[in-house]
């Protein structure tokens, strides 16, 4: 395929919609060598031929379908991993797609969805909580304060609210069945009001376990 065409057939794919951002700047890195009248490398044909097979029609047919089942079947766990990403920095241009309300790409969402990081969140957000709103809980041997900021990354938690909760425990106000932000398990996140405060903040359920409230200690 000589220059003329390539450039034809590269201006054919530019607007479809299943083009990304790096398949598009490729393109017209090339289109601009090509008009240099400079021939492309073995490995840019073979790129480039990859590019023109990702944006075939019959891939754009197929992402009509994919955005039909996206909403169907994954938008929810879409959600759940781009809040997971964007806290922990990776995957944060899709996480952004995603958190717009935007369709991802298909293949870009898989390489996502698909990782063993990912699984562990989805498995996580589909456990049943081991504590239910009204419980006391107590902070366990690997609760700390430090650990308690990393949960609540906007938010912060005054170290007294910490100690409150460190001698005293404190109640369940809210299960977050929506957010998961450690792919570990038991990672599943409660609002907690510590006894004897007015602050709360979010708590790993892998750092507390059932607790009764000491008398003693509250007097």
């Amino acid at each position: 395929m000589d220059s003329e065409a390539l450039i034809e057939k590269i201006n054919e794919i530019t607007s479809r919609p299943t083009m990304s951002d790096w398949s598009l700047g490729f393109c017209e890195s090339i289109v601009e060598q090509l008009n240099r009248g400079r021939k492309l490398s073995d490995k840019q044909f073979e790129v480039l031929t990859k590019v023109f097979e990702q944006n075939s029609l019959d891939e754009v047919e197929k992402l009509k379908n994919w955005s039909i089942e996206y909403r169907e079947k994954y938008v929810n766990d879409a959600v759940l991993l781009a809040k997971y990403y964007t806290h922990s920095g990776y995957y944060t241009q899709l996480a952004s797609v995603i958190l717009s309300g935007d369709v991802p790409s298909y293949r870009t969402f898989f390489k996502m969805y698909n990782n063993k990081y990912a699984k562990k969140i989805v498995a996580e957000s589909r456990r049943p909580a081991r504590f239910m709103v009204g419980d006391h809980v107590i902070a366990n041997s690997l609760c700390s304060h430090a650990k308690i900021r990393v949960c609540n990354k906007s938010q912060l938690v005054e170290y007294k609210s910490f100690h409150k909760f460190k001698n005293l425990g404190g109640m369940v106000l809210e299960i977050d069945h929506g957010t998961v932000l450690s792919p570990a398990k038991g990672a599943k996140r409660y609002r907690i009001l510590p006894i004897a405060s007015t602050d709360t903040f979010w708590i790993e359920e892998r750092f507390v376990k059932k607790g009764r409230v000491n008398s003693k200690k509250v007097s």
